[in-house]
């Protein structure tokens, strides 16, 4: 039996997904080698770009997991990426409303939860739901 066509909105799931694990990692980086120098010099390089790299690594990799799968056609990456989604959410949020952070980290944050959000909104649509209840047959 053949897999059935992938419909525009789980590729577009997908994408979305990529565009979050680009943030995440770029956001990752960049916490990581701050972290390593308070003082702004980025270009010493040292643990915190291993730090970075790391975070980075890890904050990408479930994006892609999940993209990977829902491209794959399985059903479950809605309810993981729903779960990564409030967890990011409940973890991040509250952080960013407490501590005066600049105008860029929320700008990243606000990315990553927007590609997050309609990402999963796109594979929760009927056609998505098709697509993955013919994956399962």
């Amino acid at each position: 039996m053949t897999q059935p066509r992938v419909p525009a909105e789980v590729t577009w799931a997908a994408a979305l997904m990529l565009a979050g694990a680009v943030l995440s990692a770029a956001w990752g980086v960049l916490n990581g080698v701050r972290m390593g120098h308070p003082s702004g010099d980025l270009l010493s390089g040292g643990p915190g770009l291993v730090l970075g790299l790391l975070e980075g690594a890890v904050g990408c990799i479930p994006w892609l997991w999940t993209a990977g799968k829902a491209l794959a056609g399985r059903g479950w990456p809605r309810v993981v990426a729903v779960v990564f989604f409030c967890s990011y959410f409940i973890a991040v949020v509250p952080g960013l409303v407490v501590n005066s952070v600049s105008s860029g980290v929320v700008a990243g944050v606000a990315g990553e939860l927007l590609a997050g959000y309609a990402a999963i909104i796109l594979l929760w649509r009927p056609a998505s739901s098709d697509f993955f209840l013919a994956g399962r047959a």
